[in-house]
């Protein structure tokens, strides 16, 4: 059988590229599509690999499941070693179900090409089929995960603030449940981890957010003196009023785009998200 390397790269890639979203979306992490494609591109060409070397016994499923953790890496923010573990599991798992829908569209298509090795899927087919079949299938996917349709979702946003000339870069949610406003220039508040605003801030300044904690912002803003610092009024629950710390940015892009509009206010503790991001723009 005659194996060509553009379609065996370009199955992969689009098979990786839906795994990976549905990963994304079971395991609760931002699907960020450079990332993803990235993600994709390095599976297809591991697939490559272990298609024409593959790998037998336990070896090969230790690389399998490297290979995995590797693409996991790639395509989201993993924060710690249990969470890398889990998508890796999660990964492996959509893997195997969606070997029937391989099998399936060889069915469909009437292909009797199918030829697997070293756990890598081969279906002759041309080019053009290849693209509808994942378009359709990607469809399909986004439609299945559609929980709330008519409403507007959370979208995850990649943001780079800029403070004295250095950049730090956060994954945030936007999220239109956060009605956060300076009361006097009536800008948006993004709320961003404190660990994350690290890059950007003096050895003098990182001292002082050290002992930042819900309840004592005001003390922790007369340590600061700087005026790039101020103190915003908000509401929670279990806090009707309460007092959050905030800096003003030099400069801020969200996906690219700068936001003239919007401070950081800064969480002393981890931000929880379905998406595993580190802020929440309003």
């Amino acid at each position: 059988m005659v194996v060509y390397l553009d379609i065996l790269f370009f199955l992969n890639f689009g098979i990786n590229y839906l795994l990976l979203r549905c990963v994304g979306r079971l395991g609760g992490k931002a699907c960020f599509v450079p990332r993803l494609l990235l993600s994709a591109a390095l599976g297809g060409v591991l697939s490559a690999v272990l298609f024409f070397a593959p790998a037998q016994g336990l070896w090969g499923l230790f690389i399998k499941a490297l290979c995995c953790l590797l693409l996991c890496l790639t395509a989201f923010n993993v924060r710690s070693p249990g969470e890398a573990l889990r998508l890796s599991l999660l990964l492996l798992s959509v893997t195997m179900a969606m070997g029937g829908g391989v099998m399936a569209l060889t069915a469909l298509s009437g292909s009797h090409r199918l030829w697997v090795r070293g756990g890598v899927p081969y279906v002759h087919l041309p080019i053009q089929s290849l693209l509808f079949s994942f378009g359709a299938a990607y469809v399909l996917l986004s439609l299945a995960f559609s929980a709330r349709r008519g409403e507007r979702r959370a979208a995850p946003a990649r943001v780079k603030i800029c403070v004295g000339g250095q950049w730090a870069e956060v994954h945030a949610l936007r999220d239109t449940g956060n009605l956060l406003r300076d009361p006097m220039s009536q800008k948006r508040v993004m709320v961003v981890e404190k660990s994350c605003l690290v890059p950007l801030l003096s050895r003098e300044e990182r001292q002082a957010l050290e002992n930042l904690r819900g309840d004592n912002g005001p003390e922790v803003f007369e340590r600061l003196r700087s005026r790039r610092f101020l103190l915003l009024p908000y509401q929670a629950v279990g806090q009707p009023g309460a007092l959050l710390l905030a800096m003003k940015p030099d400069k801020m892009l969200v996906d690219g785009r700068e936001e003239k509009e919007v401070l950081i206010g800064i969480a002393p503790g981890r931000i929880s998200t379905p998406e595993g991001c580190q802020a929440i723009l309003g």
